[in-house]
Parts: structure tokens; sequence; C-alpha cells
């Protein structure tokens, strides 16, 4: 038995190095780690828990009482959990998941043997309703806890069930057995939220008629509501109800004997709902209608609500119109009606000067776009705002002072879609990535070092991820970039890239920027690359692109759930999704089929396909109508295009497909520059061509419609 064990340790060793050798490693100590006996036979106790039970346990026996061994109380857990007989193990003890809170979900699996072994309801409960709190999926929370209820009920525990009743309300409303009147609004949104638009409506109009809820109350079921029609891809119902509901907020704001901060609140409710029911008449086409809906805001609300969103609209909607002239008027209107330099503050700003640009007036531009740049404080605000100056330079023939101010943006934003821009007009090359820190260069305790890297080689992901978060907890943003970098670093090297991207949100401006311009890798991972490669290539679609989708829809995250309903790594929506089953061979039964990254990445890349065809390959378009869909992209191109791709990308008049066009061009020519890293390259032009040719086409696709 001896033998075969190291004979497998061999092979599984072999396997193991000839899957990372497309990795580029670290440093040499993770190679030598993957030699080490005890890792190596760590490795084969994981790979036998099911086929060889009793030698897994013999290994993770030996390992737990070796002095050596970095993951010994890692093996006494597994062998706690994987041996009949524990007799001759030392005891886990509640003071040792404490002191290493990261090992409490897997310490679960040994309590729940533990609760089966020795009968233990209640323990096995405790265990279930842990399982609840660690799951990321409300499905699998109201799974566990109807177990535990289950569990209650048959052993005749009223204390138990009345708290897991409790628990299990709380986590799914819709399971309360007598409800009150008072929880049925949370009971609708509970439905909507399993995608049940039926009943979650139904719960809604009562909500709204019944004279037990006051105005807070209706005005939530309302939204929710008109919400509802949004996540149900119903566009007509939606835009009606967004009328219904303006209406009926207007009837309450019109209600006589109101005090004067109910009638504020009130107006501040109309004039959102005003703002929403426009925005969605103008994205619809309906341009003649959401200009009603604006005048009758202003006629209803001036003198009792700030305006500036709503003159923005109009601005925005006139400037569409190309009628500039009439939307600095109306953006000056704006400005008049707000005080603080918010984020609409901006905005307003930066589309008064985007509209003088349009018009050539070109020094009033330029002073807009310069006040910007100085005055904000956020980082991609300010790169945005700093190339709009720099354009409007030499769109002022300042050629010199234009060519500075991109040199300096190329060195600001090394990895963001305006410095990559100001590559392309200074008409350099990029220079090659830098390569990624070597670990070994970085100071770190050797304990914590060693720990890592053995959580690494053993592939024990969820252990290292909830390790991380536990070091970095308490990390302060002033300690020094190389102790933050070998964090995430780790987080990379165990492919954890949701919580490697969440981390590098946490961080300050400058210490984020040291990081990723030393190390953009980090930014810019690989996985599922089997899957990804495959699908690439069966629907002859670049594997850049996918990855570029998947990077900033999910951050790689299979489990990601969009408030707008869409799901796994490609974001996709369940009636899109369904709508590619021929084309893929692959049924969806269940919404949550589309975590499952085997039917997620194909469905997503015959989705790109799809659109790749209809847009002739143009990655602007089709990474626009990724986002926000066939109809709005045909209108901006229709509407907005002129001659300049980049302008087109700025005109975008939604703020988050706006973004997403960016980041994916970014992502794009980052993964592109992956493949040969070491070379210098010039800006990708051809993801910027073929909207001027494609500008026929939209129109015939749109007299189609």
């Amino acid at each position: 038995m001896f033998l075969i064990q190291w004979t497998l340790i061999t092979i599984l060793v072999l396997v193991t190095s000839c899957q990372n050798t497309s990795k580029k490693s670290d440093d040499a100590d993770i190679s030598l780690l993957r030699k080490d006996h005890e890792i190596q036979r760590y490795i084969l106790a994981r790979s036998m828990e099911k086929s060889a039970k009793a030698s897994s346990c013999d290994n993770y026996k030996a390992l737990a009482l070796s002095q050596t061994f970095v993951l010994k109380d890692l093996a006494l857990l597994r062998a706690h959990i994987n041996c009949e007989d524990t007799s001759s193990l030392p005891e886990v003890t509640q003071t040792m998941i404490q002191d290493s809170p990261f090992y409490q979900k897997i310490d679960l699996q040994r309590l729940s043997l533990k609760s089966e072994k020795e009968k233990d309801y209640k323990l096995k409960i405790q265990v279930l309703i842990k399982k609840s709190q660690f799951s990321d999926r409300n499905k699998e929370k109201v799974d566990f806890l109807q177990a535990a209820l289950n569990i209650a009920i048959d052993n005749n525990d009223a204390e138990l069930k009345q708290d897991l009743d409790s628990r299990l309300t709380k986590v799914a409303p819709r399971f309360i057995e007598n409800p009150t009147s008072e929880m049925t609004l949370k009971i609708a949104q509970d439905w909507m939220n399993q995608r049940q638009f039926a009943k979650a409506r139904t719960l809604f109009e009562k909500v709204i008629n019944s004279k037990n809820f006051g105005y807070a109350e209706k005005l939530q079921a309302q939204k929710n509501l008109r919400f509802s029609y949004k996540l149900d891809q119903k566009k007509d119902q939606y835009i009606v109800f967004a009328e219904k509901v303006t209406n009926w907020i207007l009837k309450q704001y019109k209600t006589i004997g109101l005090d004067d901060i109910e009638k504020s609140a009130r107006a501040s409710d109309l004039n959102d709902s005003y703002s929403i029911w426009a925005r969605s008449l103008w994205t619809d086409g309906r341009n003649s209608q959401a200009e009603k809906a604006l005048e009758q805001a202003v006629k209803n609300l001036k003198g009792s609500s700030r305006l500036a969103e709503i003159y923005f609209i109009k601005a925005r909607m006139q400037e569409e119109g190309m009628n500039y002239s009439g939307a600095i008027e109306s953006f000056n209107k704006a400005l008049v009606d707000i005080k603080e330099k918010s984020t609409l503050y901006y905005k307003i700003q930066f589309s008064k000067g985007w509209n003088l640009r349009k018009l050539g007036q070109f020094q009033d531009a330029k002073l807009i776009f310069k006040s910007l740049k100085e005055e904000t404080q956020d980082p991609f605000d300010k790169n945005r705002f700093h190339f709009w100056y720099a354009k409007t330079l030499k769109s002022a023939l300042q050629d010199d002072e234009a060519n500075l101010e991109f040199a300096n943006l190329t060195a600001l934003d090394p990895i963001g879609f305006y410095g990559l821009l100001s590559f392309r007009e200074l008409n350099i090359e990029m220079p090659p990535l830098k390569s990624t820190t070597p670990l070994a260069e970085i100071q770190i305790d050797d304990s914590i070092k060693n720990f890592i890297d053995a959580l690494v080689v053993t592939e024990e992901s969820d252990v290292l991820e909830r390790f991380l978060k536990y070091k970095t907890q308490n990390l302060k943003l002033e300690t020094s970039a190389p102790e933050w970098l070998f964090y995430l670093k780790s987080y990379a090297r165990a492919g954890l890239y949701l919580p490697l991207f969440s981390q590098i949100g946490t961080l300050s401006s400058d210490l984020k920027s040291k990081q990723l311009s030393e190390n953009p890798y980090l930014l810019f991972p690989k996985k599922f690359d089997e899957l990804i490669e495959h699908n690439a290539e069966k629907f002859a679609i670049e594997s850049e692109l996918i990855y570029s989708i998947i990077r900033q829809e999910s951050a790689f995250n299979p489990l990601a759930r969009s408030p707008a309903d869409a799901f796994g790594l490609m974001q996709l929506i369940p009636s899109t999704a369904r709508e590619q089953q021929s084309l893929t061979g692959i049924s969806i039964s269940h919404f949550e089929d589309l975590y499952k990254p085997e039917v997620n990445i194909p469905i997503g890349a015959s989705l790109l396909k799809s659109l790749s065809e209809k847009y002739n390959g143009q990655l602007i378009l089709m990474s626009a109508a990724y986002n926000a869909g066939d109809k709005a992209v045909l209108n901006w191109v229709n509407s907005r295009f002129k001659e300049d791709p980049i302008e087109f990308i700025e005109d975008i008049p939604y703020d988050e497909t706006r973004s997403y066009v960016k980041l994916i061009l970014r992502n794009f020519i980052f993964y592109s520059r992956l493949k040969q890293p070491e070379l210098k390259t010039k800006f990708p032009n051809q993801c910027l061509q073929g909207l001027q040719a494609f500008k026929s086409v939209t129109e015939r696709i749109s007299t189609s419609h």
C-alpha cells in the first residue's frame, strides 16, 4: 500500500507540474514546495478522500502529528473529517478555531459528521445555520434553513422551531405562514427576487390599493412594481407604469394640508419620477412625449424642487438633436439650480464644455475642462477631464501644449482608458508590460509566506481566501506597498479574482496606482481558460473579448448576480440566454443554470457571435449592445455618430454603457498585449474602426425594425 501511495504521489506531482507550466511562477520556492514530501502527501490525501478513504485518513493522521508540516492544523481537521476512529488524534478545540477563524467553514464538515455520529440534532441544526450564513446564494441559504427547520419539527423542539422560523422568514419573507398586512411589501419584494413577477405584482397592487398603508409604503410598492417590468424585459409596460407612478405621486403632492416637510419630500419624489419617466421615453425613441413629460415637471415643480436633473435631461435631448446652443442654455439653467459640487454638477459642467466643443468654441471649452480636472477628486473623472482638455487644446491648434498634456496622461494613467488613448494621440508605442514584482523580493514574515505558499500549492482556495481576508482586514492603507502587494499577488496566484478586485478597490488612489502600474497582471487575469479558448474557436470570437467581458461583468465569479437579474460569468439575462439555446444546444431549465461556467460561457460566446455578425465585428458597437441592447445602440449610431469614434463613445447617453465600453476596450487592449508582453505595441486602431462604414447598415437595420 505504501508503494502504491508514493507512486500515486509521483504521478500527481507530475500532472500538477504539467498543469502549471503555462503559468508564470512568482518564485522558485513554489516549485521546490511542490516536491516537498509532506506537501505531496497532503495532495495525495485530498485526492483519495472518496476513492480510498482509509488511506486518506492515514496520511492526514501522519501529517497532523508532524512537527514540521506547515498545514498540520488543517491536516488535523481533515483527519477528523475522514477518519472513522479519531481517538489517537488531538481534539479540535474551540480555541483553535477562534484563533484561526479562517478554518471555521471547513470545521463545519467535522461538526456535521460529529452531529450524525452522536445523533445530536441541536448540533446539526447549528451547523446548518452556520452554512446558511456562509453562503452567498439566497437559494442555498433557504435550503439550509429549511433543512434545519425540518429537523427541529421532527424533534418537537418548539424553541428551535421558533428561532428557525424567524431566521428563514428574514432571508425569505415569502415563507411567513400567517403574514400580517405590514409584511406584504417585503413578501412581494422577495417574490420579485425569485423572478416570480406575477405573484410579486399582485401583492404590490394589494399594497397600493389598501387603506392600511401610508404614503411611504405605497410609494415603495409603486416603484417596485415599475422596476418589476424592467427586470421582466417588458419595456412598454415599464413606460406605461412610469407614467402611472408619476401621476400618482403628483396627486399625492397636490394633497391639501401637507406641512412644509411633507410637501418638500413629495416634491423630491415627483422630481425623481419625472426624470425616470422622461428617460424611459427618450430611451425608447419617444422624444416628443419625453419633452412633454419634462415640460410638466417644470410646470408642476418650479419653485418647489431643484430641477437640475430635469434641465440636464432636456439639454441632452437637445444635444442629440444637434441643437447645441439650446443644450448649453439648458445646462446653464441646470447649473443655476444646483448648489453643491456633486456628481451631477460635474456631469452638467462636462456636458456644457462638450457642447461648446461641438460648436467649435474651443477656448471656452478648454477652460471648463481644465477647471474640472483641477477640481475633481475622482481619479477616473480627472483622467477623463484631462484627456478632453488636451484634445481641445489640439483642436484650438495648441499642439505643443496638447502633446505635453497627453504625455503627462500616459504617465498618470498608464493602464487606464484615457492613458491608452493618449499613446494613440501621440502616435507612440505603448511600452512593454512590466514584469510583475517577484514575491521573493517582498519582505514578509516567513511563517505567513510559507503558510500561504502551502495553501496555493495544495489548492486550499477557500481557506486561503479567508486567511487573506483575515490578514488584510486590519491592514492600514498607510502600510508599505510591498506588504499589500504580497497579499494581492497571493489572491491572484490562487485565482481568487473577485476578492482581489474588491481589495484593490479599498486601496488609496496613490497605493492603487503604484500597485497596478507596476503589476498590471493583477488586473487582467485568465481563468476558465480551456472553456474560453474552446468556445472562442467554436464561435469564431476572439478569446480576448470573452476574457474582457467576463473581467468586467463578473470578475470571474461564476455566482455573480446583478441588480438587473443578470447571472454568472458573462452576466446573462435568462430571456436572452434562452434565445441562444438553439445555437448552442444547451437547454436552461432554471435561471440558476446560468451560474454554471460550462453553460454560461458557451451561451455568452454564442451571443457575442450573434452581435459580431450583426455589427460586422465592430468592437465598440458589440460591447455597447451587450450592455444596453440593440435598439439603443442603433439609435445612438444614427443620431450621434459623426466621424470620431472616441467622440461617439463619449456621446453614449447611458452613463453605465459609456463606462462599460471604455472598460471593455481597455481590457481588450491589455489582454491582447499579454500575448507578447515583452514587446512595445502600437495602439490597436482596429478597435475603433468601421463605425463610419457601418452607419448605413444600421440605418437599414433600423428600418427593418
